[in-house]
C-alpha cells in the first residue's frame, strides 16, 4: 500500500440523512461538522438529504438545524448519523405599547381634584 492508498485507508466516513419535523428529507440543508479542536467543516446535503464527510479518526459534533450529535470517527469505519432539524419558531408580538395616560387620577394619590 503506497502512501496516499494508507491515508485514505485510515479516514472515516460520517454519513447521515437531516429530516424535518415530518421526518421528510430536507435537501441542500446546510451540515456543519466541528472537530475536538474546533476546526470546522461544512457540507451541503444531497436532493435526497444526504451527507458525507471524510474524517480521521477522533471526537465530533455535528450540527444541522438545530440538532447537534456527537460521533466518535474510527478509522476505516462508516459511522450514520442522522439529524432531526428543530422548527424554527417565531412569534410576532401580541402586544401594542401604546402611550396611554390614565386621567383617572389627575392629582396623584388620594386625591379629591
Amino acid at each position: 500500500m503506497n502512501g496516499w492508498q494508507a491515508t485514505v485507508a485510515a479516514l472515516c466516513v460520517i454519513t447521515g440523512t437531516i429530516y424535518d419535523a415530518q421526518h421528510h428529507p430536507i435537501p441542500a440543508a446546510k451540515v456543519v461538522l466541528l472537530s475536538a479542536d474546533k476546526r470546522e467543516v461544512t457540507a451541503q446535503a444531497d436532493s435526497a438529504g444526504v451527507f458525507r464527510f471524510n474524517v480521521a479518526s477522533g471526537s465530533y459534533t455535528l450540527r444541522a438545524e438545530g440538532d447537534t450529535v456527537t460521533v466518535k470517527a474510527v478509522a476505516a469505519k462508516t459511522i450514520t448519523a442522522d439529524l432531526q432539524a428543530q422548527p424554527a419558531f417565531f412569534d410576532q408580538p401580541q402586544y401594542t405599547a401604546a402611550g396611554v395616560t390614565d386621567y383617572t387620577y389627575r392629582g396623584g394619590h388620594g386625591s379629591d381634584a
